[in-house]
């Protein structure tokens, strides 16, 4: 969990790291995926705040 998804989505593309899917909201959170050097599956959430 970050406190700002595009600040880290900035910061993981910089780094040359594999996305996976762009951020999408999901109910309470919006969340991406990427996938490390060793081929885990990463999920990157923030949680929404009202």
């Amino acid at each position: 969990v970050v406190e700002d998804l595009h600040r880290a989505q900035d910061y993981l593309a910089s780094a040359g790291v594999e996305f996976l899917s762009e951020p999408r909201p999901v109910p309470g959170t919006q969340r991406f995926y990427v996938r490390d050097p060793g081929g885990n599956l990463i999920e990157i959430a923030q949680r929404k705040t009202d």
